[in-house]
């Protein structure tokens, strides 16, 4: 759709802004989707009775002013279409991260087309639309512009230079000092690079801090302070949850670990169920209770001994109904959701008690260790943050989280990054520190100091986040 506004001056065209709309017919959830857009979408959603509801975007170029004669009409006709095509080809990239599908109007059934062209109402709501826009002509890109794939763009020093870093050099980074949201913010900030450069980042969330991940923030004058071009955007974002997204599967749980966090001690009953899940990869507890049935009784484990294992494991089925089962959810997150973005998979551990958190946890973690022995990645393939790690690997006496600690040490040699952060630098496991390269305190507020592995350590005020916080 082509909507001019003609600007007179004593009856006479003396301009004309411009605006150029393309219209896609959506399926799927463009409510959702169009909110984490830092650019102006329109929605229609054409409901009849009990039919199946119609929905069309209309995606809009950048409104723009034009003296009003043939050539710098079609001039900048013709510039707006070749920018909208580009950014059209970006928003159908990133729908597919929303599970919608969005069809070209002119690709789409005559049928859809007989629709949207009914309604009357569609070229006076354009129409508005470009007049509000009118006042105002601006130069945004549907996605933030002068992003360079790979890099982490920090912020500012005191002198007003922006500091821009290779985001591998962060791959293995530790970020401590300061108050958890300071903590917290510099960790968006790297996350957010990781998926403009098209890497998914799992995050593990205790206290439902990232929520904002998926939503613009609406602090654009803050932006422009630290001289960012880029526009304030929502990224593709999904929240799993403990028991229902994401189980435990026996297979990939640390069996020491596992008789250790329910107090099994050290017995014939927590060294037959050790040897059982090694030997059996059982993925449930049921499975693992079939196992241990078939056992020969002996002199260890003798039939009673064999009863009390089968009814301790039972117990802990009951106290964790739908818990452990095979864990589908990690192949999801791992693999890239656009050609444009990377993906924010957002573990809400906020509802798990410590036991359930720490299995959960370690369960991911291996499974992202599997994925990518089977599955090499040339450059970063995954990035994995961790605040406030303290909490599920402080403790070297638990054997889950010395476990988890040996496990993202061997990260570095799949080209997966990792991110952990801490009120101390000396709650994290020794064996992981001596694997960090890059060292993040926070001095106050957003002036933090770096640390990188060889290099000369320096200042800079963190930028503010393109997401909400």
């Amino acid at each position: 759709l082509l909507v001019l506004i003609y600007d007179k001056e004593k009856n006479k065209v003396a301009g004309a802004v411009i605006e150029i709309f393309k219209v896609f017919y959506s399926q799927g959830d463009a409510e959702h989707f169009v909110e984490t857009l830092p650019r102006k979408m329109i929605m229609i959603n054409k409901h009849e009775g009990e039919k199946q509801d119609n929905k069309f975007l209309l995606l809009a170029s950048e409104p723009t002013y034009v003296t009003w004669n043939e050539k710098a009409m079609l001039d900048e006709t013709e510039k707006l279409l070749k920018k909208l095509k580009a950014s059209s080809t970006l928003i159908k990239d990133i729908s597919k991260a929303y599970d919608i599908n969005l069809t070209d109007l002119g690709s789409s059934s005559e049928k859809i087309k007989g629709v949207f062209f009914a309604e009357p109402l569609v070229i006076p709501l354009a129409t508005e639309s470009a007049r509000k826009e009118a006042a105002a002509v601006s130069g945004e890109e549907i996605l933030p512009r002068s992003i360079t794939k790979g890099e982490l763009i920090l912020g500012l020093t005191k002198e007003k230079q922006k500091i821009i870093e290779p985001l591998a050099l962060f791959s293995k980074t530790i970020i401590t000092d300061g108050k958890e949201n300071e903590r917290k913010r510099v960790m968006q900030v790297m996350a957010e690079s990781a998926l403009l450069s098209n890497i998914s980042v799992v995050i593990f969330d205790r206290t439902n801090s990232f929520d904002g991940l998926g939503q613009p923030t609406d602090k654009r004058d803050e932006l422009k302070k630290y001289e960012l071009e880029q526009e304030p955007i929502g990224f593709p974002a999904k929240k799993f949850q403990i028991g229902t997204d994401v189980k435990v599967e026996l297979a990939y749980t640390n069996p020491e670990g596992f008789v250790q966090l329910f107090g099994i001690g050290d017995n014939i009953i927590s060294k037959t169920i050790i040897a059982t899940m090694h030997s059996s990869k059982a993925v449930n507890i049921n499975e693992l209770i079939e196992k241990i049935k078939v056992i020969p009784p002996g002199d260890e484990p003798n039939a009673f001994e064999i009863s009390k294992i089968v009814r301790v494991l039972t117990l802990i089925n009951l106290m964790y109904p739908g818990i452990f089962d095979r864990n589908n959810s990690v192949e999801a997150m791992v693999k890239s959701s656009t050609k444009a973005l990377g993906k924010a998979n957002i573990v809400d551990l906020s509802k798990s008690d410590e036991r359930i958190a720490l299995l959960a946890t370690q369960n991911i973690l291996n499974k992202i260790k599997a994925y990518f022995n089977e599955n090499k990645s040339g450059g970063m393939g995954l990035m994995v943050l961790i605040p406030q790690a303290v909490v599920l690997l402080g403790d070297s006496q638990k054997l889950i989280e010395k476990d988890m600690a040996a496990i993202i040490r061997e990260f570095a040699s799949l080209n997966i990054g990792f991110v952990l952060s801490g009120e101390k630098e000396i709650d994290t496991p020794k064996d992981l520190l001596t694997a960090v390269e890059a060292r993040i305190n926070i001095v106050q507020g957003n002036d933090i100091g770096v640390q990188l592995k060889g290099q000369k350590s320096y200042r800079v005020l963190v930028r503010p986040t393109l997401s909400r916080e």
